[in-house]
């Protein structure tokens, strides 16, 4: 069964807004599109998402994200060129900086859990 975040973003983003400007939105665009790049490639390497969890910030979530692509979004990712990709990629580089705080990292955590791709979805 679907997390209800999940189907709500889900919803949202098949309207194809330009920004997002909720950051728990955004926070679950970025964890589910780097798990969907390391579970079609390298899925023993999802423990790379706890990565995410050191992060202060929303740049160095975005850096961090930059490095999963590095590792994970080029050879074997089919998904690179999916106009759904190119849509969620474009939304997590317009996204402010901001702090990320515990209940941030509670929620990173959370999301790491999903099993759906937004990738494949909308």
């Amino acid at each position: 069964m679907l997390n209800n975040d999940y189907k709500q973003l889900r919803t949202k983003l098949k309207a194809r807004p330009k920004a997002i400007d909720c950051l728990t939105d955004w926070l679950l665009v970025v964890v589910n599109t780097a798990k969907a790049m390391i579970y079609s490639t390298k899925p023993n390497h999802i423990s790379d998402l706890n990565q995410f969890l050191t992060a202060k910030t929303t740049v160095e979530i975005q850096q961090l994200f930059d490095r999963i692509q590095g590792l994970y979004g080029q050879k074997g990712f089919k998904q690179r060129s999916n106009p759904n990709y190119i849509y969620l990629y474009s939304l997590i580089t317009q996204f402010p900086d901001e702090e990320i705080i515990e209940p941030n990292k509670v929620q990173i955590k959370y999301y790491i859990g999903i099993d759906e791709f937004l990738v494949y979805d909308l």
